[in-house]
Order: C-alpha cells, then structure tokens, then sequence
C-alpha cells in the first residue's frame, strides 16, 4: 500500500512514463492482462491491450480483444491522466497467427489421432498466456524458439520423443499456409503491433522411432 501511495504522489495519477500506462490502466480497469505503450514518430503514444481470460472456454479467449466500449472508456481515462502532447490512445492489437509443426515418436499403445488432438490443444493453450492455465505458458510478446516448443511437447502424454519443430506464421488477412506446406523457421516473433496467437490448426507429423 505505501509504495502505491507513493507512486500516486510521484506521479499524481497521470501517465509520465511508459511504465506509467500499464500500472494506471490495470488499476483503473480489470480484466486487462497485458499494456504496451508505443510512441510513434511524431511522440504520440499507442496503447496496445490484451484482455484476460479467467478458462480456454470463455468465448473468444483465443482471439484477446477489449470491446469498443471498453476502449472508448479507456480513452477518456487515457485522454484525463497524460499530457495532450502525447496524443495516447487505446487500441487492440493486431493478430499474428502461429501455427506450429512439430514432427514426434509416439509412446506404443497410444492412438495416433488422440496423441495428435492432445498436442493441438495443449499448443493453444502454451500460446495463450492470457487465458489463466495451471500448464505451462509463453511469455507474452516474446520470441518462440524451436527448443522452447520441443521441451513442451515432450511432456504430453503419449509423445516419446520430438524430432523437429518449426513455426509459420502469418497476419491476420493474409492467406495461411496450405497445410501441405511443412516448411517454416525454428523461431517465430511478434511482428509491430501485432499479438502472435494459435492458428488452432497445428500441423503434428508422425516419425517412427529410429530401430535399434
């Protein structure tokens, strides 16, 4: 409580640096999980937001947007706590798809189709750290690398090993991938003002276990 007040009385409520918007904002409006404030050429300032889900079933927690009407509230806040020089306005982010193909040796006695079904799930889970999980998560706005998701992967039942791993990734608009293309890159990163979230359509490739 004493280092709130203290910020309150260093800041007097109004957003003096970047840091400053993501801690009025998430005070002022629940329900919000992630802030990023971006200054332009022209030092005016885009606030980028992601909405929190509390379950994967909440409708649209794949695809995390803030309504208009929350938006048209934040601005007025936005418009009353920062300089008029900083022009600050709320906006969604842009979508970036992920879709991952992970090439992996299934464990004997599972099933093909539901060892494939468990990794497509949990993938839009780990890609989804919005959407409050006891599984593990990416970090937000961060680089996904190949190793990342091998670790991952690894620890879903039915799944003895993986082999390779790669991402494709495309905005929101452009044409995906045709699921026949099973080329990609080992690492995957968010383009500017752009949210990377699941394709839902994760292209799993079954090896067979090397013969001893």
């Amino acid at each position: 409580m004493a280092l709130r007040v203290c910020d309150r009385l260093k800041t007097k409520d109004r957003a003096i640096g970047m840091e400053d918007y993501s801690r009025l904002i998430r005070q002022e409006f629940g329900g919000i999980y992630y802030v990023k404030p971006v200054p332009d050429k022209d030092m005016r300032t885009a606030v980028y937001l992601v909405k929190a889900y509390g379950s994967s079933t909440d409708p649209n927690a794949f695809t995390p947007m803030v309504s208009e009407c929350t938006e048209e509230k934040m601005n007025k806040f936005l418009h009353a706590r920062t300089s008029i020089f900083s022009g600050a306005k709320a906006f969604n982010f842009n979508f970036q798809y992920v879709r991952v193909v992970p090439w992996v040796i299934i464990e004997p006695r599972y099933e093909q189709q539901d060892v494939q079904q468990s990794i497509v799930r949990a993938l839009d889970i780990y890609l989804s750290p919005w959407i409050t999980s006891s599984s593990e998560q990416v970090n937000i706005d961060q680089e996904i690398t190949d190793a990342n998701v091998v670790a991952f992967v690894q620890t879903i039942p039915g799944v003895a090993a993986v082999t390779q791993v790669l991402f494709q990734t495309w905005k929101a608009g452009d044409a995906a991938p045709p699921l026949t293309n099973l080329t990609g890159n080992a690492t995957v990163a968010p383009k500017p003002a752009c949210l990377m979230i699941s394709s839902m359509d994760h292209n799993v490739q079954f090896d067979r276990p090397h013969e001893q």
